[in-house]
């Protein structure tokens, strides 16, 4: 197989940045660049996918018979090919000069991105998506570079940014749970994406390494079930969750995030008169950074316990079963419309909401990543009837739970922790026994 080819692990290491002013006002100026070109070459082929769609319905209603609808190019989406040939242009254009003072790689990426996420609108990709849509100055301040290993950035802790210099990092780059990691070389990483989260940068440094085979393990096999009640419940009979301190912690960061979503309210954007456009003032704009640095530190709190968590069952057991929960699907709101209002809204809305907290989704990514990697295996079960099965002699029943955390088996009488008893129904499902 020719060494292109030949199959490759992909290794993240994510470190803070420490820009000095003059570094950090580069970045800015980066990020605004990034999301300005996706906007303006999302503009273009939104305008073009129009015309497109009007042809289409008038040929279909000329061609009633059937037939599929060949459009003229000049009607054709825009490859990211075509996109990127503007670039140039935009930059020799006096209001868009300023293009040109930043990184044409980033500017290049950001093309590339947009022409991802057209793809996957198309349902070209594995995963079809909605329409792509506009980046927003508050939400979006990141830019990716890629460089296939060939330039060698790193130096200790800094990183050589093209045309913003050298930038600290708060560490060094390490590579862990890889016994080749002393060969790999890390100055030269394949890509990079710096983002601003609320009052920090942050660097995502993309490796290439060979692919390493892991061995398969043999060892113990459990069923997890994920609740709201509880975080985790094991097959054997043992409950895992954030602790007391971090869960009050959290508490404190979720009624702070609340408070200061009630006072966003109170300061609503104001209206320039001489533009005719909305507008922050002072004070919202100190509302929405604290906001955005407490959802920051919730973020982190959450995913750092999704590492520690999936670590430590990755380690311990050689597969681990889970259910195919539709997580998008549990959290869709229960509003309805005005000719079909939905029912108990504020329970749904309060059951979202928990849902929510507890990052499912991200663990189980965590988890099957890890597992993996460590040889083992995530089994994924059908979910229906495992909360109502009896674990001991299978018959399934509304009745079963009289409760949220009560299991009592309506047949055979037996009675057990409604939790422990799905977990032991996963574990059965998925491995037998």
């Amino acid at each position: 197989m020719p060494a292109d080819k030949e199959p490759k692990d992909i290794l993240i290491f994510r470190t803070r940045l420490k820009p000095n002013k003059t570094q950090e006002e580069a970045l800015w100026r980066n990020c605004a660049g990034y999301r300005w070109v996706y906007n303006y070459m999302l503009a273009l082929q939104k305008e073009r996918y129009e015309k497109w769609r009007e042809a289409k319905e008038a040929w279909e209603k000329e061609n009633p018979g059937g037939g599929k609808f060949k459009a003229p190019d000049d009607l054709k989406p825009h490859s990211a090919y075509d996109l990127k040939k503007l670039l140039p242009v935009l930059k020799s254009d006096e209001p868009t000069a300023w293009l040109g003072e930043l990184d044409s790689q980033v500017l290049q990426d950001a093309v590339l991105n947009f022409g991802k996420t057209w793809q996957r609108f198309l349902g070209r990709s594995k995963t079809g998506s909605g329409f792509p849509k506009f980046r927003n100055r508050d939400k979006n301040n990141y830019i990716s570079r890629s460089n296939g290993g060939k330039q060698q950035w790193v130096n200790e802790n800094h990183i050589n940014l093209p045309k913003i210099g050298n930038v600290k990092m708060y560490e060094r780059p390490h590579i862990k749970n890889r016994p080749d990691a002393h060969l790999l070389d890390l100055t030269r990483p394949s890509g990079y994406i710096i983002s601003r989260k609320a009052n920090h940068w942050w660097i995502s440094l993309r490796y290439q390494a060979p692919h390493i085979e892991p061995k398969k393990r043999k060892g113990e096999e459990v069923g997890i079930d994920l609740g709201v009640a509880r975080w985790a419940t094991l097959s054997d009979g043992r409950h895992i969750g954030r602790d007391d301190r971090i869960e009050a912690k959290l508490k404190r960061l979720l009624e702070r995030k609340d408070f200061y979503y009630r006072q966003l309210a109170r300061r609503p954007k104001q209206k320039s008169e001489e533009e005719g456009r909305t507008y922050s003032g002072s004070n919202r704009e100190k509302t929405k950074k604290k906001l955005a640095k407490t959802w920051a530190r919730i973020a982190e709190i959450k995913r750092n316990y999704s590492h520690c968590a999936s670590k430590e069952l990755s380690q311990q057991f050689a597969k681990i079963a889970l259910e195919e929960l539709k997580i998008q699907n549990m959290t869709r709101s229960a509003k309805g419309t005005v000719e079909e209002p939905g029912r108990n809204v504020r329970q749904k809305s309060g059951l979202n909401r928990s849902i929510n907290q507890q990052n499912w989704y991200q663990f189980r990514s965590m988890l099957e990543y890890k597992m993996e990697r460590n040889g083992g295996e995530v089994v994924t079960v059908n979910p229906k009837n495992t909360s109502i099965t009896c674990s001991k002699c299978g018959h399934a029943d509304k009745a079963n739970r009289p409760s949220q955390s009560e299991f009592k088996c309506q047949k055979c009488g037996f009675e057990e922790n409604a939790d422990l008893n799905a977990a032991i129904n996963i574990c059965h499902i998925a491995f037998g026994g």
